[in-house]
């Protein structure tokens, strides 16, 4: 009996034994974990870093677009606002105060200004021409200096029968041509007829010229837009706005092929010529059977000297 208890005891103490160095194993392993995080907090891995963008796009690259974008688009504008022509008044076109005229004539048999109705004359023959002009005449003359004081088509009319002025009203016949002349002058109209204001430009000259909207009268007091000169710098040049600046923007790489337009240099920028797997046959021309050919290089035929061989030469 007491050997078995001896027993037990020493097998419980080699339990706890075991226990405790597994415990040591698992406290030794924590202590070198713990030793290699401190190392990397206190020391990071600087190999192979990069700077990341805040953002992938490129802030300047985008302005530039734009500025290109607005140009491109104020070009067209201005250019479609002087084209387009300021609507002419019908007044003018229809010579309304010789209308009026008329109504004055036939006045005469409607109302007092008659003394063959009457009996006596009540009112002089110039009464009614005068009531006209009064109520109507002064408010066309006016309505048409103050808003189309130019010639027809916006002001582009020149030469005789160009504009019209109202004139006072008196008792008359009716008769205008203004319609038809100006239908006639606008119909001829070409392009780019004054050459300094009706073509299109480099974005340079409009930075630098009046604004091209000139009629019936210049915008902009004949000033350039000021947008223009800031616009063309953020779009072409290096400086920008603010503390923004970019290098220039490289031209495209051209890779210059003249020299295959040229049929002096035949032979030379293609060779050999290539078959094309057809045989020709021909009763008389040496030679009589010959395998066809063709010379790429622009203005360049292939001439056979034997049956497999022959040279690209000038056409």
């Amino acid at each position: 009996m007491g050997y078995i208890l001896v027993k037990l005891k020493m097998r419980e103490k080699a339990d706890i034994m075991a226990i405790f160095r597994e415990i040591s194993g698992i406290l030794h392993k924590s202590a070198v974990l713990s030793t290699i995080c401190i190392a990397v907090l206190l020391f990071p891995h600087q190999a192979n870093t990069q700077e990341i963008a805040d953002t992938p796009c490129d802030e300047v690259y985008f302005d530039s677009l734009e500025a290109r974008a607005w140009l491109e688009a104020q070009r067209e504008i201005t250019q479609n606002q002087n084209l387009i022509f300021k609507a002419d008044s019908v007044l003018e076109y229809t010579c309304f105060d010789k209308f009026a005229n008329v109504l004055a004539r036939e006045a005469l048999t409607m109302f007092s200004e008659n003394s063959t109705r009457w009996g006596a004359e009540i009112l002089d023959d110039q009464s009614m021409d005068r009531a006209l002009d009064a109520l109507v005449g002064g408010a066309i003359s006016n309505w048409v200096s103050l808003n189309f004081g130019h010639s027809f088509l916006g002001g582009r009319m020149d030469g005789p029968d160009s504009d019209y002025s109202p004139g006072s009203i008196s008792g008359g016949s009716y008769g205008c041509s203004n319609m038809d002349n100006v239908w006639f002058r606008a119909k001829c109209v070409n392009f780019a007829e004054n050459e300094n204001e009706d073509g299109f430009y480099t974005f340079e000259h409009y930075a630098e010229s009046p604004d091209k909207r000139h009629l019936p009268e210049r915008c902009l007091e004949g000033q350039p837009e000021p947008r223009w000169d800031g616009m063309l710098r953020a779009a072409i040049t290096t400086t920008l706005g603010g503390n923004k600046s970019r290098p220039e923007w490289p031209q495209d790489p051209l890779k210059v092929v003249e020299g295959l337009m040229n049929n002096e240099n035949c032979g030379v920028w293609f060779t050999p010529p290539m078959p094309t797997g057809i045989i020709v046959r021909r009763p008389v021309k040496q030679p009589r059977e010959y395998e066809e050919k063709v010379c790429f290089q622009t203005g360049c035929t292939y001439v056979p000297t034997s049956r497999n061989d022959g040279s690209c030469v000038s056409n």
